[in-house]
């Protein structure tokens, strides 16, 4: 913190880089830093609504004052030109000056899929990992593992009431997402819904049998 040094978290999902970012977060807070959290989505969100008032400048200097910047769930939706512009220049103005900490499901060599830019990738790639620690998260997903867990404890206690449990949360989620699909969409996506409903349906079936 005193160095203004970065942290990228970098992983698949599921590995806790949120909750060890988050835990950063409020360890920061206890020491009386100022600190605050947000998705890279929301961050952007706020952005455009700024630049669109306009109250950049404003939060450009509100983003400056804090000690710790999180920025959860990078990588995970994609910017245009003008996203990528507002997000690069707010995350520079940071660099080297105070902390900032990255959560991103994409290694450094895929963050031109999300900036579709390779010289502005490049540039803040350059920035957010100079003196930075890096921090590889890789491995199996923790709420996958937390969930073929609890299926087979169920399985081993009663027998059949882990599939009749599965099967009714099963038929729950496909009818609300089908009623939402129907309604937000028209229902013009049923057919893809619903193949890539039975085939997450046979995959929780191969974990828990």
């Amino acid at each position: 913190m005193a160095y203004g040094r970065n942290i990228i978290l970098a992983g698949n999902p599921g590995t806790g880089k949120t909750h060890i970012a988050i835990g950063l977060g409020l360890k920061a807070c206890l020491q009386g830093y100022k600190v605050y959290f947000t998705t890279v989505h929301g961050l952007l969100t706020q952005l455009r609504e700024s630049h669109a008032q306009p109250t950049l400048r404003q939060m450009e200097l509100r983003f400056e004052k804090y000690d710790l910047v999180i920025c959860d769930e990078f990588g995970y939706i994609s910017f245009d030109k003008q996203g990528a512009e507002l997000l690069f220049n707010h995350l520079s103005l940071r660099a080297g000056r105070k902390a900032t900490i990255i959560t991103t499901n994409l290694g450094f060599d895929r963050w031109e899929e999300i900036f579709g830019d390779a010289v502005l990738t490049a540039a803040l790639v350059d920035r957010l990992t100079h003196k930075a620690h890096l921090v590889n998260m890789n491995g199996e997903s923790y709420r996958l593992r937390e969930t073929r867990e609890m299926m087979k404890k169920r399985k081993t206690e009663n027998p059949g009431a882990s599939t009749f449990g599965l099967n009714y949360w099963y038929t729950s989620l496909v009818t609300k997402w089908v009623s939402e699909w129907f309604q937000n969409l028209h229902g013009r996506h049923y057919f893809f819904l619903m193949c890539n409903l039975l085939l997450n349906f046979r995959l929780i079936q191969q974990l828990i049998s």
